[in-house]
């Protein structure tokens, strides 16, 4: 018996009785490759201002991933209506450039120019996320590192969670440059015994007035 080719893995005629469908299909598609492609320009633009090579290599790996996902999902919307869609708009979108001009999405300065509302708010944690470690730098100074790390991090979660929950992953790459702690065990672990617990610092030094 020889199997139905799916109606989303072709195009399909308006006089055919899964047309409907497969315009949703095809639409659901292309909401998903701007998506990623979103996701492609501002990872681009994400590793020309890293800060460590850790970083840029974090943005790196994450481009050539969702670079391969808009990839995957282009060529489905070249073989379903997506592509008829786009056609019928010629609207010159990223959609259209990659879909219907086989534009190549590369790791290029030319392709990550464009500064897309993903970037900015990345870009203002990263500015708002460095006021706050300097903020807590001075609240803490003369305490321990860890006291800094653990009340850093506590704000700078705050944040992270006021994010489009897509960005976050990217924060938290961005965070960690300060010393943030994505671990909330760890970050609300106990210093340990014989170290304050408001400071961290070893009781016998301590100048929180609070050891005999």
């Amino acid at each position: 018996m020889t199997k139905m080719k799916s109606y989303a893995a072709r195009i399909v005629e308006p006089h055919e009785p899964r047309y409907w469908t497969a315009q949703a299909t095809g639409f659901r598609l292309i909401r998903l490759l701007d998506k990623y492609l979103i996701l492609t320009h501002m990872c681009g633009r994400s590793i020309t201002v890293a800060r460590t090579s850790d970083e840029r290599k974090f943005f790196t790996q994450e481009f050539h991933r969702v670079n391969g996902i808009a990839k995957r999902i282009a060529r489905q919307i070249g073989h379903s209506n997506g592509y008829t869609i786009l056609r019928a708009r010629a609207v010159d979108s990223p959609a259209y450039r990659v879909v219907v001009e086989h534009e190549v999405i590369a790791l290029a300065a030319e392709f990550c120019i464009e500064k897309t509302p993903q970037f900015l708010a990345l870009q203002q944690f990263r500015a708002d996320v460095e006021r706050l470690a300097n903020e807590e730098m001075r609240a803490t100074a003369g305490a321990s590192y860890e006291l800094y790390a653990r009340q850093f991090s506590a704000g700078c979660a705050r944040t992270i969670d006021d994010l489009d929950p897509q960005l976050q992953p990217y924060a938290v790459a961005i965070a960690l440059y300060h010393g943030y702690i994505e671990d909330e065990d760890e970050r609300y672990a106990d210093f340990g015994p014989g170290y304050c617990s408001l400071s961290g610092i070893d009781e016998e030094y301590c100048h929180c007035g609070r050891h005999p």
